[in-house]
């Protein structure tokens, strides 16, 4: 239903391991983030003045305003991705940003988070998914072909899950499924939403997905939504 390059869109693309979206690994995570972030400044700077170039505009801004950009992400595996992105944005707006990110990253931050705001878009394609324990075992079964593999990782997830519940309980503090719906329910990345899901998803609740939706309207977010009534 979406082909980028029919858009004339430049892509920025990566995919989060299995491993990655079962620990949600902070450092990975994060290291996703400032790849992406970093190639989609360049292109911008790039496509910015050859705009600026062949129209002979003296004013870079008059270019800046011409250029969305569209986040697109699929499943769990890209919504932790952006949860860690809105993160790290947030931390700019409060300058929080660790001393390891160099200036540079922080202009290419703050490059992608103005497009966002003026023309932007965010498409959330199948997703999010409230991260209940049987999903997670459901969603193994579905990548993971290798049952040795398959057994390591449930049983992993069987730890991860147990010790990280016990651990909120224990410091009095949300559980992570909780942490995840309630950053994406505050997210303020981007104002323009489009949500892509179906009706019949065994991953991917529809209903918890329209809850997320009315409370994004009621928030004053403009969000568009792609229903489908099968997989």
């Amino acid at each position: 239903y979406i082909n980028h390059s029919q858009q004339r869109c430049a892509v920025v693309y990566g995919t989060s391991t299995t491993a990655t979206s079962i620990t949600r690994s902070s450092k990975k995570l994060t290291a996703m983030v400032l790849d992406s972030v970093r190639k989609a400044a360049a292109i911008i700077r790039t496509v910015e003045q050859e705009i600026v170039n062949i129209n002979d505009v003296k004013d870079i801004n008059c270019a800046q305003k011409n250029i969305p950009v569209v986040i697109h992400y699929f499943s769990n595996g890209g919504a932790f991705v952006v949860e860690k992105m809105n993160e790290m944005m947030n931390d700019i707006i409060t300058q929080r940003m660790d001393k390891k990110f160099s200036l540079d990253d922080v202009e290419d931050f703050k490059i992608i988070r103005e497009r966002l705001k003026t023309k932007g878009f965010e498409i959330l394609d199948s997703c999010p998914t409230y991260m209940k324990y049987n999903i997670y075992m459901e969603a193994i079964d579905r990548s993971v072909k290798l049952l040795p593999l398959r057994a390591v990782l449930k049983t992993f997830i069987l730890f991860s899950h147990t010790y990280k519940r016990t651990m909120s309980y224990i410091c009095n503090r949300d559980k992570v499924e909780v942490l995840f719906w309630k950053n994406m329910l505050e997210s303020n990345l981007c104002q323009r939403q489009v949500y892509v899901y179906s009706a019949n998803d065994s991953i991917t609740d529809p209903e918890m997905v329209e809850k997320m939706i009315n409370a994004r309207r009621k928030r004053g977010f403009d969000v568009t939504v792609l229903k489908f009534e099968d997989s």
